[in-house]
């Protein structure tokens, strides 16, 4: 992994308070390890069972997580569309904030290199009807 990347890991939230906790320690604890450079940026979809609180409070810990919030739930695209636009690091990483996918997943993605990546999503484009 390129030490000068750096990484906007976004996680859509909706009613994710029983989770959300431990998804974004696990992204400070592999983030804060592996790059010089990130935030955190979790999206509260309109949740009503205090998940934003809870991100906030983790927020005014750590000042590489960061809320934004949906007053009322907009939907998954809405969330990924808020979150994109909120990043302001060279790649977006996206995970779920129910934690069912491995942050450690991002260093199998940065390690190969971009043109390399987009290269094959070229390719298999070509290769499908």
């Amino acid at each position: 992994m390129n030490s000068s990347q750096s990484v906007s890991v976004v996680l859509p939230a909706y009613n994710e308070r029983g989770n959300i906790a431990d998804t974004v320690k696990g992204c400070i604890e592999f983030a804060g390890g592996k790059l010089p450079d990130y935030e955190i940026i979790v999206v509260d979809d309109g949740s009503t069972d205090g998940t934003g609180a809870l991100v906030n409070r983790i927020a005014e810990v750590n000042p590489k997580v960061r809320l934004v919030s949906h007053r009322l739930n907009r939907g998954y695209g809405s969330a990924l569309k808020s979150g994109f636009e909120a990043a302001g690091k060279d790649y977006i990483f996206l995970i779920d904030g129910d934690g069912q996918f491995d942050i450690r997943d991002i260093e199998n993605s940065l390690s190969t290199p971009a043109d390399s990546m987009w290269s094959s999503v070229i390719e298999a484009g070509e290769q499908t009807p």
